[in-house]
């Protein structure tokens, strides 16, 4: 019983070291690209040089992501030593001080920032690959909690940043980027129990109940975030401008409160939706939920022509910015986790995407501030046709039938259930994961023909695996396979 309970403890232990590790991370994240707080005195002014680090640790991201996808290999190799998470947390916090210093003089604010940015990003890099590498090991109602409680303790600790200025502010961001690489690192002492089961343990990959292109998913999901991305920060970008930055941290706390209890409100109904309703939950409503406030966010941009921002516009685009965030990061690693090649190259991909997404809105709002600003009516032209952008990716490139295509990838209780089961039985006799994955398929009745077009495998593989299931299981045919899983069902 001891050591059922040190396992146990081992388990949420090290859960609760991934959860507060990504915790830290998107904080960071949020302190470096949406704030406008000032962490450091500056002879340009704090947006001055925050624009120079945002850009600069965004363009080094993209660079990265951009690599890792191309030849993701070498990197999946640096992702299994034990010693790295700590190297890029030190890279993390090393580079954030560094920018945190480079506005001090103005022959420093250039040179400083570059170092920065490479520094900083490559280690943001790391952790945030890393992270989802660890992710989509997990049971995807597992991964989907865990992220939502991350997400929201983030948007806490970005509630807090904001209430910091200069040498204070600088410390807490710090303080984020090492301790989220050393939480992955102490996360990996506990990796050894694998959260609780063995590596051989794994549990099952879901597969769809029909043949999905996952790289035609892939996609059209990553095209979708790079648009919603890039019209979510000329937002951010164009209330920036419009003078949201002038009205003090006391303000600028409230907005952030504001968006923070969106994003609460909403990551909690998740979870909750997920614990008690699992049925009846849908990822379709967390789309369009998403969607709704972002055209809000939107809709709403006209009232910055008078200089009146007030807290309400601002705070539509801090909570849909985080939900998609959210929202981006739990499919991307359902995804992930359907696939057998390194995460790291999809993960990459995907969020190469964004990345870049978020640099182009970034550019454009700065460039079509002053002649957009200066109108009413250029502004409304300005507003519609993000309002469309958005409405059109939403019907045609990632529709409601996509979403349902990835629903295929969140498995009910009763799902899970029969999965364990599976498992259980293949684990007993030795079964590898593809011989489980199949096995799965033969216990819902498919035949060798569906398996094949639903893994990507040949027909003869599938003959072949099925041969030695039944040689392992010591059984004959499909319907004693039935028979096994229901004895098992009664033992349990």
């Amino acid at each position: 019983m001891g050591l059922l309970s040190k396992q146990g403890f081992q388990q949420y232990a090290a859960l609760g070291l991934l959860c507060a590790g990504l915790a830290l991370l998107i904080g960071w994240q949020l302190m470096m690209f949406r704030s406008v707080t000032p962490y450091i005195r500056s002879f340009a002014g704090p947006e001055a040089v925050l624009d120079h680090a945002y850009l600069l640790v965004g363009l080094a991201q993209l660079l990265y992501l951009l690599i890792i996808a191309r030849n993701s290999a070498p990197f999946a190799l640096l992702l299994d030593k034990r010693w790295a998470p700590f190297a890029a947390a030190a890279l993390m916090g090393i580079g954030t001080v560094v920018l945190g210093l480079s506005g001090s003089k103005p022959e420093t604010l250039l040179p400083l920032c570059i170092l920065g940015g490479i520094i900083a990003g490559g280690g943001s890099i790391f952790l945030l690959l890393a992270f989802g590498k660890q992710y989509s090991k997990l049971p995807i109602g597992t991964c989907l909690t865990t992220s939502a409680i991350a997400f929201i303790s983030a948007v806490v600790l970005f509630l807090l940043f904001g209430m910091l200025v200069l040498t204070p502010a600088l410390v807490c961001s710090t303080t984020c980027a090492v301790l989220s690489g050393i939480a992955l690192g102490l996360h990996g002492t506990f990796g050894q129990i694998k959260c609780g089961k063995d590596e051989a343990q794994r549990p099952i990959r879901v597969i769809a109940a029909q043949p999905v292109s996952d790289r035609r998913l892939i996609a059209k999901f990553a095209i979708l975030i790079a648009i919603w991305g890039g019209v979510t920060e000329f937002l951010r970008t164009f209330y920036v401008q419009s003078g949201v930055n002038e009205i003090g941290n006391t303000g600028f706390v409230a907005m952030l409160g504001l968006g923070a209890l969106i994003v609460a409100v909403l990551a909690t109904l998740v979870i909750f939706g997920l614990a008690i309703f699992p049925k009846r939950f849908t990822l379709s409503l967390a789309y369009r939920a998403v969607l709704l406030l972002s055209l809000m966010g939107i809709l709403v941009l006209p009232t910055s022509w008078d200089g009146d921002m007030g807290i309400f516009p601002y705070s539509l685009t801090t909570g849909s910015y985080m939900l998609l965030w959210m929202l981006a990061w739990m499919l991307s690693i359902a995804l992930t986790s359907r696939r057998d090649e390194n995460p790291a190259a999809t993960l990459s991909a995907i969020w190469a995407t964004w990345t870049a997404g978020t640099l182009v809105g970034f550019f454009l709002a700065r460039t079509l501030f002053g002649p957009v600003h200066e109108e009413l009516n250029a502004l409304v032209i300005t507003t519609a046709a993000l309002a469309c952008l958005l409405v059109m990716s939403y019907l045609s490139v990632f529709t409601e039938s996509d979403v349902d295509a990835m629903a295929q990838l969140f498995p009910s209780r009763r799902e899970d259930r029969f999965l364990e089961r599976c498992q259980t039985v293949g684990n007993q006799h030795g079964l590898s994961g593809r011989e489980q994955e199949v096995m799965v398929f033969l216990a819902k009745g498919r035949n060798a023909n569906f398996i094949s077009k639903t893994l990507f495998i040949s027909y003869n593989t599938v003959t072949t695996h099925r041969k030695h299931i039944y040689q392992k299981l010591g059984i004959h045919s499909q319907q004693e396979l039935l028979d096994l899983l229901d004895h098992e069902k009664k033992a349990s």
